[in-house]
């Protein structure tokens, strides 16, 4: 990455995020809470993007306590799932790069090794499955 292009991190207030705001370390990168960007609302992505016009977006959003997402499938498919498309369908507007952060959990955990992104997916729990769609999301676009 060129030294001058503008990042944006989403799940600002998340441990990822925090972690990659102090590796990027730059007045050209933000980081914005889920109070100050809900992924699920198109709108204000849209919005955001164009404010900020970042180069790239990182996702670092995601609705991740497993247990909550089996209880509640509707919330986990709009933050893990529809988040992610409405990120993708924005940053194509403005010309941007979109980086989605992936879990173990679209895995099944048969392998004994170290599973790689071109291993099959099959994911054992709500939060495995939203996750997974919203990488689907990412790899369906042009970007």
């Amino acid at each position: 990455m060129s030294k001058h292009q503008q990042v944006l991190i989403t799940g600002g207030q998340g441990q990822l995020a925090t972690d990659l705001v102090q590796v990027f370390n730059s007045s050209d990168t933000v980081a914005l809470s889920h109070q100050q960007l809900d992924i699920t609302q198109q709108s204000d992505v849209e919005a955001a993007l164009r404010h900020y016009k970042p180069d790239v977006v990182i996702n670092a959003a995601a609705f991740t306590d497993v247990d909550k997402c089996e209880a509640h499938p509707v919330q986990a498919r709009l933050v893990n799932s529809l988040g992610p498309e409405n990120l993708v369908a924005a940053a194509h507007k403005i010309g941007a790069r979109v980086l989605q952060v992936s879990t173990d959990y679209v895995f099944d955990g048969m392998l004994e090794r170290p599973y790689i992104e071109t291993d099959d997916t099959n994911p054992q729990s709500i939060y495995g499955q939203t996750k997974l769609q919203g990488e689907q999301a990412m790899r369906d676009c042009d970007l």
